[in-house]
């Protein structure tokens, strides 16, 4: 179910927000200009369709990343590490 969006800050960047609820938890969703920032080192990279996605779990929250044509993409959820995996792959997919 969609919560709702606006506009807001993300890693000091004007970023698109949008908040869902599942049926198991919350999911956010932060877009925002790709300035070159470079991928956090610590983590574990998936690939999910043709894209390259660091997922971390930090502070009970499961966060997924990754860049595509000119956006980053922050996915932050209270989902636990596979259901949120199972979600991102399937929205995901091709």
């Amino acid at each position: 179910t969609l919560l709702g969006g606006r506009v807001t800050q993300f890693d000091n960047h004007d970023a698109a927000y949008v908040r869902y609820r599942l049926p198991k938890g919350n999911l956010s969703v932060f877009v925002y200009e790709d300035r070159g920032s470079a991928m956090p080192e610590t983590g574990v990279f998936h690939r999910a369709g043709n894209r390259r996605v660091f997922i971390q779990r930090y502070r009970g929250y499961s966060i997924a990343r990754w860049k595509n044509r000119g956006l980053v993409y922050s996915v932050i959820s209270d989902l636990s590490e596979p259901e949120f995996r199972t979600v991102l792959i399937k929205r995901m997919a091709p």
